[in-house]
């Protein structure tokens, strides 16, 4: 893309870690790309009005809705900056979608992530539905909205093991003991199931949108 192109990459991450990380893996491209970053709240972006002519987001919009309906004004600061006609592509996952058992295992383990951030008080991200979503994106005032859904990935084998011993790493912070041996077992639970079904990934979507 940055060599059929003469756009420049507007790079806007609020963790400065991640950001280091992205910058390590641009200076790897055998090209240089023209990438500026920058760490920043999406909800208050250091960027001029209508500035950005294509804003993309992936596996983010969960997150930048944390606490609860903080996407609202993090739609309307991206419109702030979109130029007239300009177009914006959100992705991330959809536990909410469960048309086969896949989806619904996906689902549960979302289910059993949440409950344990709860319980010892942990910060996580607020999925969105993507209806809810398009919804709000007109409010504000985009045009041209509309999402699809599509099934999610395969789940790997590295991908489960981590999610079990990120899973176990916090149920241990729990303090109630029939709580905590309740989760324990559910998470071998899951671990045994993946090992007979293997899995998948929770859904996503895809929605687009033009100011």
């Amino acid at each position: 893309m940055f060599q059929k192109t003469k756009a420049t990459v507007v790079a806007v991450e609020i963790a400065r870690n991640s950001l280091i990380l992205a910058k390590e893996n641009i200076a790897k491209l055998p090209y240089k790309a023209p990438v500026i970053f920058i760490t920043a709240d999406s909800a208050y972006l250091p960027l001029r009005a209508e500035s950005i002519d294509l804003v993309f987001s992936d596996r983010a919009v969960a997150d930048m809705n944390s606490p609860p309906c903080r996407i609202v004004k993090v739609l309307a600061e991206l419109k702030r900056v979109l130029s007239r006609g300009g177009k914006m592509v959100l992705s991330d996952e959809c536990p909410f979608v469960k048309r086969n058992e896949g989806d619904e295992m996906a689902s549960w383990r979302w289910k059993v992530a949440k409950a344990v951030s709860h319980l010892i008080g942990r910060e996580h991200a607020h999925e969105v539905d993507p209806n809810d979503l398009g919804f709000i994106m007109k409010l504000i005032g985009f045009k041209e909205v509309e999402s699809r859904t599509f099934s999610g990935e395969p789940l790997t084998p590295r991908r489960m093991q981590r999610f079990v011993q990120n899973s176990m790493d916090l149920i241990l912070r729990i303090d109630d003991f029939e709580l905590k041996k309740a989760f324990l077992h559910n998470i071998e639970k899951a671990r045994e199931n993946f090992k007979g079904r293997h899995g998948l990934l929770p859904p996503r979507y895809v929605l687009r949108a033009r100011k």
